[in-house]
């Protein structure tokens, strides 16, 4: 296998071709004030409190304590200083039960200007601890050669992070679901397609992927061609 690395160009190139950055502002357009984060994590902590079966279970096999917990979280939240910051911190609480069968999600409701929208193109699935990639989204024209991935390419990094890496350091704090093969095979095309009230957004607009193309294959033959003339 050859490994290749490829840097994906910035916002202001890959506005339609690979952008890790498309969208708007997040849900609501205003700053959340002081009293609406306490008010936000009281009601979350209500339907924990008044739907939550398994709470007392919970607590006994992660090693928490619910109430000094929900204090906890409280002051994060108070001291968070944007929207995005809070909303992370609201899934990070729901992810500290790991459990699959539940979940949080915020809606961008019907106007625009609500979320943003970050992806790079193609959609995939969990291949051990790497991503092949299975499709090219219809925002991309396949026939275009300064698009740098193609169906088949076997992607085992970002940033030179492994996958494996990526999803339990930066996506499970989004969505636990309490074993870690499922998580990763639940998040591993999600990394590449984000949405900042679901599972945030990137932290920055451009990517570098480690890809693995098989040598003796003439369609990856091609696309290593077609791809290194990029570097």
């Amino acid at each position: 296998m050859k490994i290749l690395n490829y840097r994906f160009w910035g916002v202001c190139q890959l506005v339609v071709l690979v952008s890790f950055l498309i969208g708007c502002e997040p849900v609501p357009r205003r700053n959340l004030s002081l009293e609406d984060k306490r008010a936000d994590m009281e009601w979350l902590y209500s339907q924990f409190n008044e739907n939550y079966a398994p709470l007392n279970y919970k607590e006994g096999l992660h090693g928490f304590n619910y109430q000094r917990m929900k204090e906890d979280y409280l002051q994060r939240a108070v001291d968070t200083k944007t929207n995005e910051e809070f909303y992370d911190l609201m899934f990070q609480f729901v992810a500290s039960f790991k459990d699959a069968h539940t979940s949080m999600t915020l809606s961008p409701g019907t106007l625009p200007g609500r979320a943003k929208v970050a992806y790079l193109g193609f959609s995939g699935k969990r291949k051990g601890n790497a991503l092949v990639v299975t499709e090219i989204l219809p925002t991309i024209d396949p026939s275009d050669k300064k698009y740098p991935v193609q169906v088949g390419d076997l992607i085992t990094k970002l940033d030179g992070k492994p996958l494996v890496d990526v999803v339990r350091e930066d996506m499970v704090r989004y969505r636990d679901l309490g074993q870690n093969e499922s998580n990763l095979t639940f998040h591993m095309n999600r990394i590449f397609n984000r949405i900042s009230i679901v599972n945030g957004a990137p932290l920055k607009p451009d990517a570098v992927l480690t890809l693995e193309i098989t040598p003796d294959d003439e369609k990856g033959e091609k696309n290593e061609k077609d791809k290194s003339q990029k570097n």
